[in-house]
Order: structure tokens, then sequence, then C-alpha cells
């Protein structure tokens, strides 16, 4: 995802180019159909300052983040004790993860100069957040297909 952001800060590509490419959201994103992938592209769509767009990926963020508790919720709904364990303890470790992620993300570009790395920063933070919103999802729509099947 990094590429088509410097891209676009390099001017070697403009936010509408970016964003109306063949298949170039299909291809940075697992569920380009998702609400919040849609919210995102919509406010992103309209900004051209780097203050605006951190806004509007913070946001996303935010939306990612909200997304992640409630499937985590309807999942864990789903899950036996020992599977509502399991989940748990994935869970813990993989906010674990996240805070070193978040920690390594901001010692890489906090310190470099330009309103672009505070904007990459929020972007790789709002991602690694959907990542695992997206994977809970695929668990959470994988259990309930099966009881359907069943």
């Amino acid at each position: 995802m990094l590429l088509p952001i410097l891209l676009l800060f390099t001017h070697l590509i403009t936010p509408n180019e970016l964003l109306n490419a063949p298949n170039t959201w299909q291809i940075l994103t697992e569920k380009p159909n998702h609400p919040i992938e849609q919210w995102t592209r919509h406010c992103t769509a309209k900004e051209y300052s780097n203050q605006a767009l951190m806004h509007c990926y913070q946001q996303a963020y935010d939306k990612w983040d909200q997304e992640l508790n409630q499937i985590y919720h309807q999942l864990r709904l789903q899950l036996d004790t020992t599977g509502q364990n399991k989940l748990r303890q994935a869970q813990r470790r993989w906010l674990a993860y996240r805070d070193s992620e978040f920690d390594l993300v901001k010692h890489l570009y906090g310190h470099l100069e330009g309103s672009m790395w505070s904007l990459i920063i929020v972007i790789t933070k709002m991602d690694i957040v959907k990542q695992r919103a997206l994977e809970l999802d695929d668990y959470l729509t994988t259990l309930q297909f099966e009881k359907l099947s069943q």
C-alpha cells in the first residue's frame, strides 16, 4: 500500500487517478465494497491536503477499530468456552503485536520531515487494525456458514 501513497505524494499520480485506476482498490484491499472502505474512498476523494487526508484516515482508523470490537464480540458469542478462551488469548497476543507495530512505525517514520510521514503512520495503523477486523470477520462468516449448512 505504501507505493501508491508515495506516487500520490510525489505528484506522479493524483488522488482521483489513484482512486479511479482499474482494480487499484481491489488490489489494495481485500474487501473493497466494505462500507468503511467506501466511506474512506469517498472522504479521501474530495480531500487533497495532508491535514484533511489525515482526518479522513484517522476517522477510518476509528471506524475499523469499532468494527473490530463489534466483530470480536459477535465471534465470541459463536464459540464454546474453549473457543472463547482461545480467541481471548489470540486477541491479547494480537494487541501486543499491534502495539509493537505501532511503536515501530512511529519510530521509523515519526522523525522524518514532511507531513506525509504522519499521514503514512496513520494509514499504516489503520491497515493493521483493518486487517485484524477482516480476519475476525472471515472467522465469523465461516462459523455462521457452517451453522447454516448443518
